[in-house]
């Protein structure tokens, strides 16, 4: 749930969404993933998930961090007793935001730190960088490529817990990438002086062949002439998988979880349960896969 949704007016919160999500965890000993509390992430250079009040005050970089911090602070209070992990910030380094410059970037990304810290100080905090292979912003002047945007918040001292790397591909999201290119991307953050999460992977389960659609990519080359849809449910699954395995194959990846919870009706595609509400095979991929490595964990542990 974006702050846009949150505070669609300055001052007054509106949190029922994400109670309902907390209420049914706690229900269900599920643990909370929270965030990302202040997304930066831009659709063709436009901010697509801060309040318009916030856009109006961004020019006004005083004002701007004050409704950052406030934000912050406001989700931190609210479920740092029932939210093991919070992701603060995401798209900190997108090219939408370039005016801004790295340095303010890297100051707006403290603010919320610390506002979470300050109110939430035994919970982990982590720092989101989607697209990895900086597809969006490749080259533009006043922001940098993932990985060195991450070395400088790491020079700043920001106290993080952990960064986060997020691979959605084909659709609307990020160029599909063959599997050897993906795992080049993930060991480029290998020595980062912190622990790394997956924290969203995806790929859509429905595309329908048209130029825009395989301008971004399929799997597994389809041809463009070929008569199968571009994406589907089955190729979604095989992707999962196989995503998976290569992201924990590397001991350095703390742990990864899927991009969307649910489809979204004429909208995303890449949940693990369709609009209608029913589980798609990559559910079950994913579930097989967590069974299997809790077995290995139960062994290795009766062996020590």
């Amino acid at each position: 749930t974006p702050w846009a949704i949150i505070e669609k007016k300055e001052g007054k919160r509106d949190f029922s969404a994400v109670d309902a999500w907390a209420s049914w965890c706690a229900k269900e000993k599920k643990p909370l993933v929270l965030g990302p509390i202040i997304d930066f992430g831009t659709t063709e250079g436009e901010a697509n998930a801060l309040p318009a009040h916030a856009l109006a005050a961004r020019a006004d970089a005083k004002k701007f961090r004050e409704l950052v911090w406030n934000q912050a602070r406001a989700v931190g209070e609210r479920y740092g007793a029932t939210t093991p992990i919070f992701i603060v910030t995401s798209g900190a380094n997108c090219a939408g935001w370039h005016d801004e410059g790295i340095e303010r970037m890297v100051d707006l990304t403290r603010t919320a730190v610390v506002a979470v810290r300050d109110v939430a100080r035994g919970d982990r905090v982590v720092v989101e960088l989607p697209s990895p292979g900086a597809e969006h912003w490749r080259g533009t002047k006043g922001t940098a490529w993932p990985t060195s945007f991450l070395q400088g918040l790491v020079a700043a001292n920001l106290s993080l817990t952990a960064a986060g790397v997020r691979f959605t591909q084909g659709g609307a999201a990020d160029p599909a990438r063959d599997l050897m290119t993906t795992a080049g991307l993930l060991d480029g953050y290998v020595g980062r002086e912190l622990p790394i999460f997956v924290t969203g992977f995806g790929v859509p389960s429905a595309g329908d062949g048209a130029r825009e659609t395989l301008a971004r990519g399929v799997w597994r080359g389809r041809a463009a002439d070929d008569a199968a849809p571009a994406w589907s449910p089955d190729t979604q699954a095989r992707w999962g998988a196989s995503f998976l395995t290569v992201a924990l194959a590397r001991t350095f990846i703390e742990g990864a979880w899927w991009s969307r919870l649910q489809d979204v009706r004429g909208g995303p595609s890449d949940g693990v349960i369709d609009a209608d509400g029913n589980a798609k095979p990559i559910l079950t991929k994913l579930l097989e896969i967590r069974q299997r490595l809790e077995k290995d964990a139960r062994a290795r542990k009766a062996g020590a």
